[in-house]
């Protein structure tokens, strides 16, 4: 979109005028924002540094709402990290330095994460050979390319993955197998915790995950029980869930599972383990972008659908493509008769062809900005 435009036709139709920036296009906006800020959303790409500064304190100042939208979003990967290491920005995995790598649903050698730096770090996991050769073990209800290169695949009920991780936090707790160091009455919660715990043994959960014979090369309930001497012996190890394990219902306590056996094995914060990102150099500058969740989106739209919002920003995001059809946010914003849609984007997507007002911005080849 090469000038700002002002719908002439239909919402939805795609009938647009040009208009100049000034006086046209900065006064309709400067217009809409006097007379709608307190009841708007802006809806952007996850932002983070001084952009994520800026937007969140436009958002205040108007009195409206901004939220950042991802159509494949991160949201249950990022509140396990949040609810079990107490973390803004998601870790990084020293594949290279690890001996035993146990991943949950993770496609980290395809599509999950960051692809290109897990194989590089995979690659030199693999390096050794006889004993120093590192282990690794997939447990997924999918054939992906990450199982493909596992020493061992195994499939799984879908949805059961924290069952199984919990099975495997019983055997080492009740064996004594965790590092030195590790105070496990606080991490399971003394006496209580551990009666809780032993509800998960490896007898109980083998049949309620779907595991037989023929997936663990004989006795389900063994293969658990020698699978968690493994990963506690085998140090440095670590865990990792993602994709399919948080793709559930449950998917949150599934990820809490995962990534607290870590904890068992002291591989928090330590070479061959989970490491963190370090943390923003100013206070009030975020790291990492406020992103919405299903639950925001379906509030969101059915604000609109009622009215109580009646001003919609949309800047780097299309959320009429990327949401969940279910949600119907098209039919919410063709039927709200009050509503004002502007947007930044520089093409016709299927969120600014709803647009009453587009101011098109650089596309993000001309663009600038900070990160951290």
């Amino acid at each position: 979109i090469a000038t700002p435009m002002r719908r002439s036709g239909p919402r939805g139709s795609a009938e647009f005028l040009p208009i100049n920036w000034q006086p046209d296009g900065m006064d309709s906006l400067r217009g809409v924002l006097q007379a709608r800020g307190a009841t708007s959303v802006m809806i952007t790409e996850p932002l983070r540094g001084h952009l994520g500064l800026l937007a969140d304190r436009f958002a205040s100042a108007i009195g409206g709402e901004q939220l950042g939208f991802e159509t494949l979003d991160n949201n249950t990967y990022r509140a396990a990290v949040k609810n079990v290491f107490q973390q803004d920005s998601l870790p990084d995995f020293d594949l290279e330095s690890s001996r035993f790598i146990l991943s949950f649903g993770a496609d980290f050698l395809s599509t999950w994460g960051s692809p290109t730096r897990y194989n590089r770090g995979y690659g030199e996991f693999r390096q050794g050979e006889g004993r120093d050769r590192g282990m690794f073990f997939q447990l997924d209800s999918r054939f992906s390319m990450t199982a493909a290169n596992a020493d061992k695949w195994l499939p799984m009920r879908p949805g059961w993955e924290g069952y199984v991780a919990m099975s495997l936090a019983q055997v080492i707790v009740s064996e004594d197998l965790e590092a030195s160091g590790v105070d496990v009455d606080s991490l399971v919660g003394g006496d209580t915790g551990r009666q809780i715990l032993n509800t998960f043994r490896p007898e109980v959960v083998a049949p309620l995950a779907h595991l037989t014979p023929a997936m663990t090369d004989g006795d389900p309930v063994e293969f658990l029980k020698n699978l968690a001497r493994d990963f506690a012996k085998t140090r440095p190890s670590v865990a990792i869930g993602g994709g399919s394990a948080g793709a559930q219902s449950n998917g949150l306590f599934n990820l809490e599972a995962i990534y607290a056996l870590n904890y068992l094995v002291g591989s928090v914060g330590t070479k061959g383990g989970i490491k963190f990102n370090p943390d923003s150099p100013w206070d009030n500058v975020p790291s990492s972008g406020k992103v919405g969740s299903l639950e925001d989106w379906t509030r969101i739209t059915e604000d609109i659908r009622s009215g109580k919002t009646n001003l919609l920003m949309l800047h780097g995001a299309d959320p009429v493509h990327g949401l969940p059809e279910s949600l119907r946010l098209q039919d919410a914003i063709t039927q709200a008769p009050d509503l004002y849609v502007v947007s930044f984007s520089p093409f016709i997507d299927d969120t600014s062809v709803m647009a009453d007002l587009i101011l098109p911005d650089r596309v993000y080849l001309e663009d600038w900005g900070d990160d951290i």
